[in-house]
């Protein structure tokens, strides 16, 4: 049985997909430059360092996006990592 790995695209035309050599999670615009990842190789019981914890994957076989959440399934650790998206800047305006 050969595994295949998936990746998904949001409501703005991103590309999120595992990078299975890298251990992370990568997020490009529709040109192909790359936006932001997260994660790093190990599993969840790892030691993380610094102020925030940061995911951990042996195996991702899939990434799906949704309004709010990045979901990440990993195989080798048998689980699913569900990531909340933030913005680190947001344009709001009043509609009269």
């Amino acid at each position: 049985n050969c595994e295949t790995t998936r990746f998904d695209v949001d409501e703005f035309g991103r590309v999120w997909y595992p990078d299975l050599g890298r251990f992370r999670v990568v997020c490009l615009d529709t040109n192909g430059n790359e936006i932001t990842h997260f994660g790093a190789y190990g599993n969840a019981d790892d030691p993380v360092g610094g102020a925030e914890p940061e995911a951990r994957f042996a195996w991702l076989i899939g990434v799906g996006v949704s309004e709010k959440y990045v979901y990440a399934g990993d195989s080798i650790n048998r689980r699913m990592l569900r990531a909340k998206k933030t913005y680190g800047a947001e344009s709001v305006c009043s509609i009269p």
